[in-house]
């Protein structure tokens, strides 16, 4: 995880035509941006430009592609409710994780007493299928990775804590420097690089959980008062329906294919988080959300197999 500098401020968003975006470092440290590696992930000015110069309060802005969720959080913090589609159930964790608004001392407090009960709890012997497990991780990173992915599992976590807590669970293996035997798989490149010491994974879960605490805190502290309302939903971008009108943005960041492998890269990832994010997904049904602004139409979107529809509910 990359420093995360909580007085960084928040870039100046641009509104003259032609003005040039400033992508430094300060684009992308604040709030939750950094809580989760991900692979050619959209730069945060972009999206935030995007949003100040095509929205107004309470515009709807709807990412089709979410990813991690770079747009959502631009959104929460300009104060715009959003939609966020992915078929990636990891980009969907991640994203759902950096918009939900926690306090931060729950979070380490929650972090600290999953620790004490993992470090207590016996090996189930649980190892995830379809990759040689044995090359690239070690057999004491895997039998600490087992018994932490149970506790997060475990029915006595808070649910507003548990995307988060699987979240930084994800990020000790998707990091520049992971617990697993590989290099850089932040970017997608599965390179092989033994580990000759114990990565110390408890530690390191410990460490990451009181980071985060911090981009939480200034998130909350960033975001308007009230929080509008931000939606995370399982969809195929090839596959939606997207009624005119019913948006005031839509704003998505395409997948680089092909410069990265985000079929191999992903599917191994989560192959050992599937079981503690289970309980992640939201319920869904006939009618999956609602969501409103203050002046426009209340609006529903109801997931049909792989496809979305957005359309207008009058009250």
């Amino acid at each position: 995880m990359s420093q995360f500098a909580a007085d960084v401020p928040r870039p100046e968003i641009p509104t003259p035509a032609g003005s040039v975006l400033d992508f430094s470092a300060a684009g992308h440290l604040y709030a939750t941006h950094q809580v989760h590696a991900f692979a050619a992930k959209c730069p945060p000015p972009l999206a935030a430009w995007a949003i100040a110069e095509y929205t107004s309060t309470g515009g709807l802005v709807v990412d089709a592609m979410a990813g991690s969720g770079t747009t959502l959080v631009e959104a929460l913090l300009a104060g715009r409710p959003a939609i966020g589609i992915d078929i990636d159930p990891l980009a969907r964790l991640i994203a759902r994780a950096k918009v939900t608004l926690i306090d931060p001392d729950r979070l380490t407090d929650a972090a600290v007493a999953l620790v004490a009960r993992a470090t207590e709890a016996k090996d189930s012997g649980w190892r995830p299928e379809g990759i040689d497990v044995d090359r690239w991780f070690r057999a004491d990173v895997q039998a600490d990775l087992s018994r932490l992915r149970e506790v997060i599992a475990g029915s006595d976590v808070e649910e507003d804590l548990r995307p988060i807590l699987a979240c930084l669970y994800s990020s000790l293996i998707v990091a520049r420097t992971s617990v697993a035997n590989v290099r850089d798989i932040a970017h997608s490149r599965h390179h092989y690089q033994a580990r000759p010491e114990d990565p110390k994974v408890f530690d390191r879960f410990t460490d990451r959980a009181r980071r985060a605490a911090k981009m939480y805190a200034d998130l909350r502290r960033r975001v308007p008062d009230p929080a509008a309302e931000i939606r995370v939903e399982d969809g195929d971008a090839t596959a939606l329906t997207l009624e005119a009108g019913i948006a005031e943005l839509y704003f998505s960041s395409p997948p680089y294919c092909s410069a990265l492998d985000y079929t191999r890269a992903t599917s191994s990832r989560l192959r050992g988080l599937a079981s503690c994010s289970a309980r992640t997904r939201p319920p869904t049904g006939p009618s999956a959300a609602r969501i409103s602004g203050p002046s426009g139409p209340r609006l529903h979107w109801q997931p049909r197999m792989r496809r979305f529809r957005l359309r207008s509910v009058r009250p």
